[in-house]
C-alpha cells in the first residue's frame, strides 16, 4: 500500500505541526482558565497588589462577588498553578504566580 497523499498529490508526510496532542490539550486548558471574566478580574486584582497576599473575603468584597464564587474561581486558578495559597490561622491567603501567568499569556498568544 502506498503513502497517503493530498488531493493535489503531495505526500501527507510533508505536513507536520510542532505541537503534540498532549501539548495542545495542556495549552487549551491553560487558555480556558483565562477565559472567565471573573478569573480575569481576580488575576488583575492580585497582579495589582502582588506585594500582598489577599484572602477570599477581601477579594470577594473588592470584586463584589460572593465568597463561594470567588472560592470556586480561586480553586480553578490554583489548579492551573496561577495562584499560590498560604494558610494563616483559619484563612487562606492568595498570591499570583507572575511567572506562571506570563507562561499562560504566552501560550494564549501563540494559538
Amino acid at each position: 500500500m502506498g503513502e497517503s497523499v493530498t488531493r493535489k498529490g503531495e505526500p501527507l508526510s510533508n505536513f507536520a505541526i510542532a505541537v503534540s496532542k498532549d501539548q495542545a490539550k495542556t495549552q487549551a486548558q491553560g487558555v480556558a482558565v483565562l477565559g472567565s471574566p471573573t478569573r480575569q478580574r481576580i488575576i488583575k486584582l492580585l497582579e495589582k497588589y502582588n506585594d500582598r497576599r489577599l484572602c477570599v473575603y477581601e477579594i470577594a468584597e473588592v470584586l463584589e462577588i460572593s465568597y463561594g464564587a470567588i472560592s470556586y474561581h480561586l480553586s480553578q486558578l490554583r489548579h492551573a498553578r496561577l495562584v499560590h495559597a498560604e494558610r494563616y490561622k483559619m484563612y487562606l491567603y492568595y498570591q499570583l504566580d507572575t511567572q506562571s501567568l506570563a507562561t499562560h499569556r504566552e501560550a494564549a498568544r501563540t494559538i
